[in-house]
């Protein structure tokens, strides 16, 4: 049930993205855990992240994955998630408590006996703690009680047995049952990051395997079948190298191996490795087990825990020897075990790999043993036992020794096999083909084997391994030749695979034998004598089997083969076919459902007995086919398909003899059903040849016509077929078809003949008549109108239509046919087809243009129609020539069809624009009307508050008005536009358009009207009252509230915020802001579309703007809307106010003072039922305030509550808060200080009576327990009550006290009947104690004065006694003074209980002291001792100075810290000597600590003091140090120790110099000129030369040095090839960036070769040095190696010497090819080389723009041999007046196209600046180039400036400010012109740079109109850049001041110009 419910809430509750959904159902099923765990995942920080992460491929990575793993909750918290915590239990009722039973066991006074004998019964079933106690005392007692008295104590134990336990509290209910999914927390992460305890159990992953995130999908197949395929998921159980392990051996391994089919077959993915991929994954899942195996071992020793370093020391100690011994006994068992369980064991399963695994699975166990024997320390150990001998180690060693023999064994034979696994796997997984080739190198390898191996050179070994791979090959033949499904597939791929399964079995024999042979030639081993029929029996029998299954499959098909679709196709007999297929199939069912295996030879008979009855079938079958080829005859149709089925029954049973002697059969037939269709043909020509069926779209006459021919051509194709049968001409029969055949054709010609002569006779007169008609005709109501009333007609609405009559088709299609048949046709039906096509032109254009015709008239509105009227008439008029002039006949119908088609495209254009405007317009006025002002807010997100709503309701209006303002002023300028192409002005008054201004004036109205009335119903509709809606309307009560507003509490008041009266202003304020809206729409002026300006009323008044709001505003429409949705929402708020008025009864939760009303209520000291009755009423206000709903729908407003009762719900709680803390602290103290009292009680009870006065405490305990039974059980009571009220609240009690109060009643209930058990217990005798006490004392006191004069004169203090003998005495006389001590202390308690003189030892107290103080000095010496002890053993190799010396500095650190008194004992003063010391050594041996110490050193040392010994490292120990007494060689140390450190600096230096150049290498790379790879270099040197400084520089430093002596000749080596490595990397360098500049030149180019043949021979001798030596580099790319090479400085040298001088001739080269054409000078070396070493003359694209100053390309033909013209970087081009050839030096060609661009230039010049005045402005600069353009507008500017001085000297005052107009004029025909959207990228520019020059000339003219600048001579003209055509130098003459100069004609295409300013 709590499964159904989680998934139920699942499906129910879950809102999130699906696709978490569908990953969510994966984990819980795959971990078994609840939906509601992957809830709860989802809300864990980061891991809805995370999953939408992958999903959406937002994952690092290159496939991202995502694991799963679960955990267990604790149980408390899985109850709360699962609501099954179990509610608190009513008390038990008290029962009476028992009377405990009597020592004698009979009932106590008044108790029953039968309860006394259940007592009796509990205590005898179930003793109490302690039993074994008990029961030993029962027994003391009832001994003591037959005489003796009993021991003392003795009774304590009877009495205690007697008790019995205190009775079992109250059973609790017990919980529900948890499931074990309800434990399960889910996690989330990824691989990286997950935890160690995860991978313990299950894992599910997800891996992201597409590159694109996962689209979510509407329906949930569609989701799940995206999800499977993007996703790769799973589950992982258990331990990952376990399930791994079975991923790889059940998974891939069997996928990889399964045979292929098709592409996949012949390779599939893994193209031809397939079987070594398969089996590297198989010795991978090998490598798995074995690690498996390995890590878990089925045998692991016990070995104890101890290092032996010293067998011999380890012998001595016998307690270590017993140890030992007994982990010995141990082991020999264990190996014994582990060997008979592994000889037990066999190959599991029968082939080979089953060998293989077995001896591994053997090495893998016995390794584990024998690496845990072979151990240092268990060979130590073993070592230890042998000095002793023990007895154990004769069985060991046999044992072990059997182990390793085994493990020995097993090892070689795994090392053998292994060599045989790739065979053996190959069998196993292998093609057959891979079969047949692994056979041979097998045998060679078990050859090999046989030969080597210890094992298998045995017969009885090799020959089951041999048995093992026959068995193999056999079960792998069976498993691939399924008989059950080997004939339904592919017979060819069947036969192969029989083919092939027979030649594996017979190789397995023949490579045996091959072999065999091969050993026996050989003479050198033994022979292989194996049991042939264990090895072959199998497969021979095999090899038949397959050899039947092969005839079978060839008889199949062959049988297939015949009955195929071929024979289908001839005899259209499918269902016969189908019918024998169906018996040759039945025919090998038998074979295939045989119930037993075909290669088992047990079966033998069986299988001969099903191949002969398929084959007695197969006989059957063939005889039925035959009788199917007779039948088949008799069915056919015709002759002709009768002739056919012999043919191709021929053709099938081509060796058949009965196929012949059916084909001769049946000839006679053929001729006899070919008579038969002659006549039945003739009948049907006499039948139909007056009305012949012609066929679809052929004319009559030719459609007879080829009726009859189809006749004839029907009984010619028969008998064409039968012709090559002899029986045609040499029968009689053969003869007469013949003459039947001939008489019908003849009259089928005649008829033919007939129709044609009679078609040809009228044609022509016909053909003329229809040509001279006229091409057009109108219709008017259906009916034609005469030519000559056409034009009246049109106006009417006539419809015009092309005149060529169908007769004219038909004649020609007549002709066509007629003609294809090979009639002759008469010339003129002949010349008017010949004529179709363009007849057909005709009328397809005329068609056209009628439809463009219609089309444009039918687009027209009635308003447009009458606005367009004029046009419509010009455009008719074009048509009037097709009525009356023009025939089919005439030359002029193209002529006329384009003029047409040019008036109609005239007035389209018009139509166009007009509808484009009117479009746009009509675009803009539906915009208006369908724009929605008011719109419902988002319900997708939050719900907006009212100030939000309110912002966003004003922004979506006010962006809605401003775009609808701005389309609104675009009407004006497009009725403008209209006005233009219609009467050619541009006024926008015009009153022609004043109807059209009129219609658009109305519709704007309509839509602005229809826009504020919806806008205001759409608010109406949003703000009304819910009972006010109509049942019609779709929303209803469940149309969602606009905003919301919350409901607060601002104690002591309940408001909404915001205020209502705020929400009344700021909907009113929506509502006017809604119809003021139109106040942004401006009327137009009468009769125009013009907006009207505003109107002044006066100084201080605002003007008045005429707009639509005045007229809508009025609209009483739009009135009544406002003023209804105004009140809708006044009446709103009321019902809000009352809504509130519900929570307002609580107020006294906040109004009443709680700190004070608490304190009253403490005071009263309230019960427990006053508790609970006041937080029950606050819970309820609680309750109350969690059921109301959290936000209330009131109209369009929604109030959100959840502030207000949160706030109710804090009060409530505040004070359930406040009552459950008084409850708790009044109730705390009284529960601690019963518990207290319990525990005390209870600790006091559990005391041992062992003293007279331990029994006294005890009774008065018991009765005091006794006493306050009553009190104690009202006070728990009343505590238990209290806190159950405090949890039922909520409260959050202490663990602590919860742990106490639930304990407390038990508690005490336990501590009474141990009360009462005790009191029974305590009645023995004590007067014992008194006797025996003080015989003690007095004995005790004479030991003590004994011990003490013993330690003061042979203790630890004594004279003489050194520090080793002192150790061992404080050692003794601890022990001793701790045993008196405690002696002492259980005497001293004895005499107080039994009232006893205390005595005091006042010599012990003496000896606590001195021992105290001796033991501290003791303590240090002894650390001290086995520190050193310890470092004596340290490895001089070892040593950590730093380790002496902090212990050092604790022992005397120890020493200063003690006091006085234990300074002035003897054994201190010892101490400190020894201590002192050893310190004073430390330094020198820190000294011959350094590292710098060499050998050499060493025996300086050792020469200087004398002392030799044996510095091996393995053996010289820091004792043999100690024992050198080095503090009297202090000076001679410290010399040589600095000695060896300067020159270990040194040595360093050098050590690391080699290790630099050892290292360090050339970067060769490969050097590439585009894409084309040109050798080899080196990258760059800097670091090397860096290295190569510094390293330098430690050398010079280090030949300086004094210490460097033993260095000299490593160091001037050094020196001396850095500096041959310095030398030649500069050279290299140089060699290098000189051949890379080369290369390109005289490598890449030919030309340059060509040019300088001496430096290209030159080069290429220097090439091919380079070459090698970059080759040899690149091998050994050592820097060391490369450059100290034998001579490669010399080489380099050379190379580079040869380089300069190819250098220099290419520079002068260069400079003669600059001096012919400077231009190049531009250019930098590599630029012209890239020119010059080509022939392409395109190679100078590139460079253009360098060459020539905004050139981008030059324009060549498609041969690249001629030079066009020239292309600007802005795309303007213009071509050369003559075309330039690229021929000879390109510097020459070049030149010419310089020359070219000057000419052309200057003549594009000299015309457009002739033809300025002729042509429009705008079209001039449209059709001219930017620098012409520029140009020639200067010129004539400057010639109209000095033509209007001139006017101005004749008189003309005002001609400079007419041509300041003019200037102003042409510059706004500029701004329109660039406005013109269809106007061109170059046409633009050039208007840009234009307008720029024309605005300085007109600010020019304006200053000279302002400063009467009015003669020439004036020096603001003079002053001026001017430009003249000089006729005389016929060229652009250019002024400014005195000075001049011609213009440079240098092409500058369209570069622009910057603001012109003056000088």
């Amino acid at each position: 049930v709590a499964v159904e419910e989680a998934v139920c809430a699942w499906d129910a509750g879950m809102a999130r993205d699906a696709r978490l959904a569908w990953l969510g159902e994966k984990v819980c099923n795959g971990l078994q855990a609840l939906p509601a765990a992957f809830d709860r995942l989802l809300e864990e920080p980061g891991s809805r992240e995370l999953l939408l992460k992958l999903v959406d491929n937002e994952m690092d990575g290159t496939n991202p994955t995502v694991l799963f793993y679960a955990t267990q909750m604790e149980e408390t918290y899985a109850r709360l998630l699962a609501g099954k915590l179990v509610a608190p239990e009513p008390e038990p009722e008290l029962e009476p408590e028992p009377e405990p039973a009597q020592a004698d066991g009979t009932a106590a006074a008044g108790g029953t006996g039968g309860e006394a004998a259940a007592d009796g019964a509990a205590e005898a079933g179930a003793p109490a703690e302690g039993a074994g106690e008990g029961g030993e005392g029962m027994a003391s007692v009832a001994v003591a009680g037959e005489g003796e008295a009993p021991e003392p104590g003795a009774a304590y134990g009877a009495a205690d047995a007697v008790a019995s336990e205190p009775p079992p509290p109250p059973a609790k209910r017990e919980p529900p049952a948890l499931l074990p999914s309800e434990l399960l927390q889910l996690h989330a992460c990824v691989p990286s990051a997950l935890p160690d305890a995860a991978c313990k159990g299950g894992l599910v992953y997800f891996t992201l395997m597409v590159n694109e995130p996962i689209e979510p999908a509407a329906d949930a197949a569609d989701l799940d079948a995206a999800m499977n395929i993007a996703l790769d998921h799973g589950v992982i159980t258990g331990g990952s190298l376990s399930v791994l392990e079975q991923v790889v051996d059940e998974v891939y391994v069997p996928l990889l191996s399964a045979p292929r089919s098709g592409a996949e077959g012949a390779g599939g993915a893994f193209g031809g490795g397939q079987s070594e991929f398969v089996s590297n994954v198989q010795k991978f899942g090998s490598q798995i087990a074995h690690a498996i195996q390995q890590l878990t071992g089925d045998v692991r020793l016990n070995v104890p825990h101890m290092e032996i370093t010293d067998p011999a020391t380890a012998a001595a100690d016998e307690e270590l020897v017993a140890v030992l011994e007994l982990s010995l006994e141990e082991w020999t068992p264990a190996i014994a075990a582990a060997l008979e369980a592994q000889m037990k064991k066999t190959p599991v399963g029968n082939g080979p790999l089953a060998e293989i695994e077995f001896w591994r699975s053997r090495s893998a166990a016995l390794s584990t043993l024998c690496e845990q024997l072979n151990t240092p320390n268990c060979r130590r150990m073993v070592e230890v036992l042998e000095r002793c001998d023990s007895q154990l180690l004769p069985g060991f060693h046999f044992q072990f020794g059997e182990l390793e023999k085994r493990y020995v064994e097993a090892k070689d034979n795994v090392k053998f096999l292994t060599t045989l696994e790739r065979h053996f796997k190959n069998i196993t997984h292998g093609s057959l083909l891979q079969i047949i080739d692994t056979l041979p190198s097998l045998m060679s390898a078990l050859r090999m084997v046989w030969v080597i191996s210890r094992h298998y050179k045995e017969d009885h070994r090799m020959e089951p391994l041999m048995a093992r791979i026959a068995w193999e090959i056999a079960n792998t033949v069976s498993g691939m030749v399924h008989v059950r499904s080997l004939f339904r597939d592919n017979l060819s791929a069947a036969i192969k695979l029989i083919t092939e399964a027979k030649a594996v079995l017979d190789k397995w024999e023949t490579a045996y034998m091959e072999m065999r042979a091969r050993i026996e030639d050989s003479g050198r081993d033994n022979r292989w004598e194996f049991d042939r029929q264990k090895l072959f029996s199998r497969t021979r029998y095999m090899s038949a089997r397959c050899a039947d299954l092969l005839t079978v499959a060839e008889m199949l098909r062959d049988m297939r083969s015949m009955l195929g679709p071929e024979l289908t196709a001839v005899t259209g007999n499918a269902a016969g076919i189908t019918e024998v297929t169906v018996r040759v199939e039945a025919a090998v069912a038998p074979l295939e459902l045989v119930p037993f295996d075909l290669f088992d030879r047990r079966y033998s008979t069986s299988w001969e007995t099903a191949l002969a009855k398929f084959r007695d079938n197969v006989a059957n079958i063939e005889e039925m086919v035959k009788h199917f080829m007779d039948d088949s005859f008799l069915k056919l149709r015709t002759a002709e398909d009768t002739y056919n089925l012999l043919q191709k029954f021929k053709e099938i049973q081509d060796s058949n003899a009965a196929g012949q002697k059916l084909m001769e059969s049946k000839s006679m037939d053929i001729l006899q059903q070919y008579h038969v269709e002659i006549e039945t043909v003739h009948a049907l020509f006499k039948q139909h040849q007056q009305a012949p069926p012609a066929c679809k779209n052929q004319p009559p006459v030719a459609g007879a016509i080829n009726w009859a021919h189809a006749l004839f051509l029907r009984i010619r194709r028969t008998i064409a077929c039968i012709k090559p049968m002899g029986e045609l001409e040499s029968t009689e029969a053969g003869q007469a078809v013949s003459k039947k055949f001939v008489a019908v054709s003849k009259e089928i010609r005649k008829y033919e003949q007939r129709l044609f002569e009679e078609w040809s006779a009228g044609v022509n007169a016909r053909a003329m008549a229809l040509l001279k008609a006229p091409i057009f005709v109108a219709e008017l109501d259906g009916q034609e109108v005469l030519p000559d009333e056409a034009t009246v007609a049109l106006g009417r609405g006539a419809a015009i239509k092309v005149n060529f009559h169908s007769d004219l088709s038909v004649l020609v299609r007549e002709s066509k046919y007629l003609d294809r048949m090979g009639f002759a046709v008469p010339e003129t039906a002949l010349n008017v087809t010949l004529q179709e096509a363009k007849y057909h032109g005709y009328v397809e254009s005329l068609h056209a243009m009628l439809a463009a015709y219609n089309e444009v008239l039918g687009s027209l509105s009635p308003v447009e129609l009458e606005l367009l009227a004029s046009c419509i008439t010009q455009m008719r008029a074009s048509l009037d020539k097709g009525f009356t002039l023009l025939n089919w006949n005439s030359l002029s119908i193209p002529e006329f069809t384009d003029s047409c088609m040019k008036s109609i495209a005239r007035f389209t254009a018009v139509v166009k624009t007009v509808a484009k405007n009117a479009g746009i317009i009509g675009g803009v006025v539906s915009a208006i009307g369908s724009a929605e002002l008011v719109r419902a807010p988002n319900q997708d997100g939050e719900m907006p508050e009212l100030s939000e709503l309110y912002d966003d309701a004003e922004k979506h209006r006010q962006s809605q008005i401003e775009e609808l303002v701005r389309q609104y002023h675009q009407i004006g300028p497009l009725l403008v536009k209209v006005e233009e192409v219609v009467v050619n002005t541009n006024t926008g008054a015009s009153p022609a358009l004043a109807a059209y201004y009129a219609h658009w004036e109305r519709e704007l109205f309509a839509a602005l009207n229809k826009m504020v009335t919806k806008a205001l119903a759409r608010m109406l509709e949003l703000l009304s009252p819910r009972e006010a809606l109509t049942s019609s309307d779709a929303a209803g009560a469940a149309r969602p509230p606009i905003f919301r507003v919350s409901a607060i509490l601002i104690a002591p008041e309940v408001v909404v915020s915001p205020p209502l009266a705020e929400v009344n202003k700021l909907l009113s304020k929506l509502v006017r802001s809604i119809v003021e809206s139109t106040r942004s729409f401006v009327r137009w002026m009468h009769g125009s579309c013009l907006e009207t300006p505003p109107q002044p009323l006066g100084d201080d008044d605002e003007p008045v703007i005429f707009s639509y709001f005045s007229d809508v505003s009025v609209n009483p429409e739009v009135r009544g809307l406002a003023a209804i949705t105004i009140r809708a929402f006044e009446r709103t708020f009321g019902r809000v106010n009352k809504q509130l008025d519900q929570y307002r009864k609580y107020d006294q939760l906040w109004k009443v003072d709680k700190a004070q009303h608490l304190a009253k209520f403490e005071q009263k000291a309230p019960t427990c039922v006053m508790f609970d009755s006041r937080l029950q009423s606050y819970s309820k206000v609680v309750d109350d305030a969690r059921a109301m709903e959290a936000e209330l729908e009131v109209d369009f407003m929604r109030i959100s509550v959840r502030p207000l009762l949160e706030s109710i719900e804090y009060h409530a709680r505040s004070w359930i808060g406040g009552i459950t803390k008084l409850m708790n602290d009044m109730t705390r103290t009284g529960l601690v200080e019963m518990h207290e009292l319990i525990v005390e009680y209870g600790g006091s009870l559990e005391r041992q009576p062992d003293t007279l006065e331990d029994l006294k405490f005890i009774l008065n305990l018991v009765a005091d327990i006794a006493a306050r039974n009553m009190d104690i059980e009202l006070q728990y009571t009343e505590l238990e009550e209290r806190y159950r009220t405090l949890r039922m609240y909520g409260y959050d009690v202490p663990e602590d006290e919860a742990n106490m109060v639930d304990g407390i009643r038990a508690n005490w209930e336990s501590l009474c009947w141990k009360a009462k058990v005790r009191d029974r217990s305590l009645s023995a005798v004590k007067k014992e104690f008194t006797l025996v006490t003080s015989a003690q004392v007095s004995e005790f006191q004479k030991e003590v004065v004994e011990m003490h004069q013993d330690f003061a004169q042979r203790g630890p203090g004594a004279a003489g006694v050194e520090l080793d003998e002192g150790l061992e005495l404080v050692t003794k006389y601890t022990a001793a003074l701790a045993q008196k001590l405690k002696q002492r202390e259980e005497l001293g308690t004895a005499q107080k209980l039994f009232n006893l003189p205390i005595q005091s030892y006042p010599e012990l107290s003496e000896m606590e002291a001195t021992l105290r103080d001796l033991t501290a000095i003791y303590d240090t010496y002894r650390d001290m001792r086995d520190a050193r002890a310890e470092w004596s053993s340290t490895l001089w190799s070892e040593l950590d100075i730093g380790m002496l010396e902090r212990g050092m500095e604790e022992y005397e650190g120890r020493l200063r810290r003690m006091l006085k008194e234990q300074k002035a004992l003897r054994p201190y003063r010892k101490a400190e000597e020894v201590v002192t010391g050893f310190t004073q050594s430390l330094p020198l041996i820190s000294l011959l600590k350094n590292e710098a110490l060499r050998p050499r050193h060493w025996t300086t040392l050792m020469d200087k003091t004398g002392i030799h010994f044996d510095m091996d490292p393995r053996k010289f120990s820091l004792g043999q140090l100690f024992e050198m007494n080095l503090d009297r060689f202090e000076p001679e140390i410290n010399e040589i120790v600095s000695s060896a450190v300067k020159e270990l600096n040194i040595e360093r230096g050098i050590r690391e110099i080699a290790n630099t150049w050892k290292a360090m290498e050339f970067v060769v790379v490969k050097y590439f000129k585009g894409t084309q790879e040109r050798g080899l270099v080196l990258r760059s040197t800097d670091e090397i030369s860096q290295t190569l400084e510094d390293q330098a520089m430690n050398l010079s430093s280090m030949m300086s040095s004094k210490f460097v002596t033993p260095f000299v000749s490593e160091t001037s080596k050094w020196e001396k090839a850095m500096s041959t490595i310095s030398e030649v990397i500069e050279v290299w360098m140089k060699v290098q960036s000189k051949w890379m500049y080369l290369e390109a030149i005289f490598i890449g180019s030919e030309d340059i070769r060509l040019q300088l043949p001496e430096e290209a021979k030159r080069f290429d001798r220097i090439h091919t040095s380079f070459k090698k030596i970059m080759d040899e580099t690149f091998k050994k790319a050592n820097v060391l190696e490369a450059c100290t090479a034998d001579g490669r400085l010399d080489a380099l040298a050379t190379l580079f010497s040869q380089l300069e001088a190819c250098q220099k001739s290419l520079s002068d080269y260069l400079e003669t090819k600059r001096t012919a054409f400077p231009r190049f000078y531009f250019l930098s070396d590599d630029e012209l080389l890239q020119i010059l070493g080509t022939s392409d003359p395109t190679a100078v694209q590139e460079h253009m723009l360098k060459l020539f100053d905004n050139t981008a390309a030059l324009t060549f033909d498609r041969s690249g041999s001629k030079v066009l013209g020239m292309v600007s970087s802005e795309k303007e081009s213009f071509s050369f007046n003559t075309v330039r050839l690229t021929e000879g030096a390109v510097e020459t060609w070049l030149s010419g196209i310089e020359a070219e661009m000057l000419e052309t230039l200057h003549r594009v010049m000299k015309e457009a600046t002739f033809t300025y005045p002729k042509t429009d402005r705008i079209e001039w600069l449209k059709n001219e180039l930017g620098m012409v353009v520029n140009t020639g507008a200067q010129i004539w500017w400057t010639f109209e400036v000095n033509d209007v001085f001139d006017k101005v000297r004749k008189g003309d005052k005002m001609g400079m400010k007419n041509f300041a107009a003019k200037n102003q004029a042409q510059l706004n025909d500029l701004i329109v012109a660039i406005r013109d959207p269809g106007l061109s990228k170059t046409a633009t520019k050039r208007i840009n740079t234009l307008v720029i020059i024309d605005v300085h000339a007109r600010d020019i003219i304006d200053k000279f109109v302002r400063d009467s600048v009015l003669d020439e001579r004036e020096f603001a003209w003079e002053s001026q850049l001017r430009f003249y055509w000089d006729r005389a130098a016929n060229d652009v003459l250019i002024r400014q001041c005195s000075g001049q100069f011609l213009f440079g004609y240098e092409y500058q295409g369209l570069n622009g110009r910057l603001v012109i300013t003056p000088l």
